[in-house]
This record gives C-alpha cells, structure tokens and sequence, in this order.
C-alpha cells in the first residue's frame, strides 16, 4: 500500500494486488482493502479535525460494486470529508480500478477525542497505515492475506473463527489494532463460512461494521462469525473481534450472494 496523497479535497492511496489479496482459493479479498478504505476516510476526517484533537473510527459500511474489478491489478482509494461538527465527521470513498471505474464504495463515521499534549497547529497527517503494509508492498512470500497478517483460519458451516495469536504489528497511530485490520479480519472469518451446498460458492457484497473499543495490541485477537440467514442465494453472517477473554472491539454484519446469483432471501 502507497502513502497517501493529498490532493484539494480527496485523500488517495493506491495500493498493487497480488496473492497477498486473495483468500481463500486464490479468490479477491474484499477484506484486504480494508487498510485502505480505513486510512482514506479517516485521513479525510482528521484533516479538519478541531486542534488538539484526534479521531477514531466509529461506523464503517463497505459495498462492493463490481466483484470482478477487485481483480484489478492496481486499485486507488479515493476518500472525501462529506460533513464535520464539533462531535466528528463523515467521510465517503470510492475504490477504482485502472479505468476509473468504482469498485467499492464506502462511508465512515468518526468521533473526535482529546489528545492530551496536542499542540494546536494541525500539520499534514501521516500515514495511519497498519505495520504489516509498510515499505513497498506486501512481501512477495505471502500466499493470501491470512498467511500476510499471521492468522489461523477455522472454517465452518455456520460458524466460522479467525485468530491472530500477536497482533503487535497491526497498529495504528493510537497504538491499538488498525481500524482496516479488524475491517479485513472480520470480511476474512465470513469467507470462512463454508458452502452448504457442495460446489457453490459465495461472495461479499456488504460489510457493516460498529467500533466498540479500541483493540489491544498486547491480546490474541479473535474473530467469530456465525450465520444469523442463509437462504437460496444470500447468507448473512453476524461477525465479532475481541479478544480472548470475550472483551469485544467490533461488531460486524456481513453479506455475502452466492456467485452467479441475484439477491433474494
């Protein structure tokens, strides 16, 4: 993932797909975008954010337009403020491929918290990038985004679980677990769900997603996901992060359409 750039209004970071996108067999990961999306509304957000003041991610809501475009060799995120008041912001974002075409478009809400010691000048923000992304690229050695985040995949028919034993690496600028991290782990533990019927199979097409609490850094994160709907060509899936001992950061509804199929219940 490239370092932002600011340009007038819009916040944009382009980012090359590889195998380390993809899970699971081979398949684009809606969820490796979630660093991304994550870092270009909430850059967009702290850009104007009051001085002496930081900003965390409340809501997030992911759609994704074009399955296929995620298949796009380079992607760029494109992220705008939308509104601001004295409480937080609003920030929206499109994912184009090489065409400018949208792939995924996606909103976010933020809250401004205090930051003890801020000083009042508000310079350019740095990148909020998680450290698994940093420098050039995802390593070449990275078979899919599990194998890039250090994570154990346990799938299931119902009830499906991602675990990441250390997620120290995975932090933001808080030094809690990246917003886009979580994003991507839970989309991860929804793929996981596996088919019902043998030889079908499934997409993302919605991810939304509440902020509890920030993530620590010094618990195991795990992620369950369990099926709350499955009908003929839609399975909606219910998905939690936390940790261990049951503290829970976020809360996530996942839709995912059977591949080849129209929405219907």
């Amino acid at each position: 993932m490239d370092l932002p750039t600011f340009e007038n209004d819009a916040v944009r970071i382009g980012m090359s797909t590889g195998p380390w996108s993809t899970w699971p067999a081979g398949e684009p990961s809606l969820g490796a975008l979630g660093a991304a999306i994550d870092n270009a509304v909430g850059l967009s957000v702290l850009r104007a954010r009051p001085p002496g003041h930081g900003s965390v991610t409340a809501e997030l809501s992911v759609d994704v337009l074009r399955p296929d475009g995620l298949r796009s060799g380079r992607l760029v995120t494109v992220g705008r403020l939308i509104h601001i008041d004295s409480r937080g912001g609003y920030a929206r974002c499109e994912v184009l491929d090489g065409a400018h075409a949208a792939v995924v478009v996606g909103t976010a809400r933020f809250q401004f918290v205090v930051s003890p010691g801020s000083p009042a000048a508000r310079p350019e923000p740095a990148s909020r990038r998680p450290r698994a992304a940093s420098g050039e690229g995802p390593p070449a050695r990275c078979h899919d985004v599990a194998d890039l985040l250090g994570a154990s995949v346990e799938p299931g028919p119902r009830l499906a679980r991602v675990v990441i034993e250390d997620p120290s690496r995975l932090y933001n600028s808080s030094r809690t677990v990246h917003g886009g991290i979580l994003f991507c782990v839970s989309e991860l533990a929804a793929s996981a769900i596996t088919p019902s019927d043998e030889g079908s199979a499934s997409r993302t097409t919605s991810v939304r997603m509440n902020f509890l609490r920030p993530g620590s850094l010094d618990d195991a994160l795990v992620v369950t996901a369990e099926v709350i709907h499955h009908g003929r060509t839609t399975t909606v899936c219910r998905v939690t992060a936390g940790n261990l001992a049951g503290r829970t950061y976020t809360v996530a509804t996942v839709t995912r359409l059977a591949s080849g199929g129209a929405a219907a219940h």
